[in-house]
């Protein structure tokens, strides 16, 4: 058994190695959820308000600093509207999230 622990060890990952699939999924649902909470005025999660980003990101226990965030918001509302695309802010997530998690 300790032959087996060693190479464990060996492999550089102490994490659990995570498909693509299964990051796209858990984002989603993540989102999906944290949508349902963030959207009052019922946009079927289409609209997020800039103003609330980083509490929904905490809520979707993604972590980031405040230039991330800044950094997104300028991404997704060049305009300065105050609202983001829900389904844009989804895709972002589910590219960064595949990127950190997959490589």
């Amino acid at each position: 058994m300790a032959a087996n622990e060693a190479s464990d060890s060996d492999n550089g990952s102490d994490k659990p190695q995570i498909t693509e699939e299964e990051v796209i999924k858990q984002v989603s649902d993540k989102i999906l959820e944290a949508m349902k909470i963030f959207d009052p005025e019922g946009n079927n999660g289409s609209l997020i308000q800039t103003d609330k980003l980083k509490e929904f990101l905490e809520y979707c226990e993604f972590k980031m600093d405040d230039r991330d965030i800044y950094k997104i918001i300028s991404d997704l509302d060049p305009g300065q509207t105050g609202q983001l695309d829900g389904v844009a802010l989804k895709q972002l997530m589910i590219e960064r999230e595949v990127e950190k998690n997959v490589g």
